[in-house]
Order: C-alpha cells, then sequence, then structure tokens
C-alpha cells in the first residue's frame, strides 16, 4: 500500500500496541496539513510565486486528497493553507481514508484501542525504512527527512522505534532533521498552528533545504 507523507505521519503518531493517537488532536490536525503540503511540494505541484504558494497547472495529481490540498491552498500564504487545510476537516478525511482502505480498524483513534486491523500493519514499512535510516545509517531520501523533521518536532522519536535505543535514535533523527536549513535548533512542538510558520521556508523553497 503506497501512502502518504501525512498518512505515514498520521499511522506512526499511534500507539504501536493499541492505535490510540499519542498526541492532542490539534497538533495532529496541524501536523498532516504541513505534511500534505510538503508532499504537494516535493512532487512540484505547489510551488513559491512570492509569499504565496501557487499551484502549477501542469502538475495533476490522481489522489482525490492531494488535489483538493492544491486547490484548497493555491494563492494563499503557507500559514494560511495550514489554517484553511485544517478549517476543513482534512485530518478527518485522513482518516475515513485510512480506515477505508483497512489500515486502520475505526476512525475515533483518541479512544482507547484497539485500532490497528488483524493482519499486515500499512505503518510496517514506514518504521522499518526509518529503522534503517536511524538505526543503521542509511541515507535519508528528501522524503524520508522531510518525515523525520515532522517526527522530531512532534517529539514522536522515541515511540517509532521503541526497542531501538532512544538516546541514539534522537541523536541520528536530530541529525537527520538539521539537514533540513529552516529546522536547525527549532525545539520540539505539538502546540497548534506552530508547524505552519516552522516549516515555512523549508516548504515555500523545495529542493532547497536539503544539503
Amino acid at each position: 500500500m503506497s501512502l502518504l507523507l501525512a498518512e505515514e505521519l498520521l499511522l506512526l503518531s499511534l500507539d504501536e500496541e493499541t492505535g490510540r493517537c499519542v498526541l492532542p488532536r490539534d497538533a495532529v490536525a496541524d501536523a498532516v496539513a504541513s505534511a500534505l503540503i510538503f508532499e504537494l511540494t516535493l512532487r512540484s505541484t505547489l510551488k513559491q510565486s512570492g509569499t504565496k504558494l501557487r499551484r502549477d497547472s501542469m502538475v495533476t495529481s490522481r489522489d482525490e486528497l492531494l488535489a483538493a490540498t492544491a486547490e484548497r491552498s493555491d494563492g494563499l500564504e503557507v500559514a494560511e493553507a495550514n489554517r484553511a487545510l485544517v478549517g476543513a476537516g482534512t485530518l478527518d478525511v485522513l482518516v475515513d481514508r485510512l480506515v477505508a482502505t483497512g489500515a486502520l480498524a475505526s476512525p475515533d483513534v483518541w479512544a482507547p484501542g484497539p485500532h490497528w486491523p488483524t493482519g499486515p500493519r500499512a505503518d510496517g514499512p514506514a518504521r522499518a525504512r526509518l529503522e534503517e535510516v536511524l538505526v543503521r545509517g542509511a541515507e535519508p531520501t528528501e522524503r524520508e527527512a522531510v518525515l523525520v523533521s515532522l517526527l522530531v518536532q512532534l517529539d514522536l522519536t522515541p515511540r517509532v522505534l521503541p526497542h531501538a535505543d532512544h538516546a541514539a535514535v534522537h541523536a541520528r533523527a536530530t541529525e537527520v532533521a538539521g539537514s533540513a536549513r529552516p529546522l536547525r535548533n527549532r525545539r520540539a512542538t505539538t502546540t497548534p498552528g506552530s508547524l505552519g510558520w516552522q516549516f515555512l521556508d523549508m516548504v515555500t523553497t523545495p529542493f532547497r533545504w536539503l544539503r
């Protein structure tokens, strides 16, 4: 199953045993909105025009959520786009989509679980690749570096790989996140509305933030 960056982030914010979300709902809504904007900049669907995000009409997406995100973000500043996505209930759409595809067993991931389905888990490939990058020192792709940066900002790295050495994972995750220029020396945050501002430079200068 191919997942969007926002879907991977949401699944990685769930308790590995119960599937209950370990973060406040508002913080997750803000984070997945930022992740969707990131995804579109990495795909060159959204580009910078002055202080605004502009949708490149020559780059289309077959993914309905990405297409709707691009349309809603077109002509807005990053923080405005983030707020618009949160206000439009994007998080609920994302959760319902994960339930429909079988990645989650139930949508109310802030209630006591279990919420994981039986059988293979959709978050497995992301956790495996993060283990390669954060434990074994593999070189991250641009997309993986963004995901790690998001996890660091949300202080989720200790939970993503619970059986690994937490200090070593945190140090490596900080190193990977540090390769994203705008995130150097940023403190972890789950304050709603903060991620859009913290990621402003990275979003509006795609492909130049990774050294």
